[in-house]
């Protein structure tokens, strides 16, 4: 069973290369709201901790005038 759930990892959990929260401070939207809203949640979701207002603050921040 530990297998599967190795597998499991290895398809949808980040590399332990990928670092989600620097990545979600430096996101900017340049072109569609909806791209930059589907990647900011994806890397949301990986980030366990953060206080709620937090992540609203970043995604209102990356967001084009």
């Amino acid at each position: 069973m530990s297998d599967f759930f190795q597998e499991l990892e290895m398809h949808f959990a980040h590399s332990f290369y990928v670092n989600p929260k620097g990545a979600l401070f430096k996101m900017s939207e340049h072109d569609i709201v909806n791209y930059y809203l589907s990647e900011f949640e994806s890397l949301a979701n990986c980030i366990v901790g953060l206080p709620p207002p937090f992540p609203l603050s970043c995604f209102i921040s990356g967001l084009s005038p």
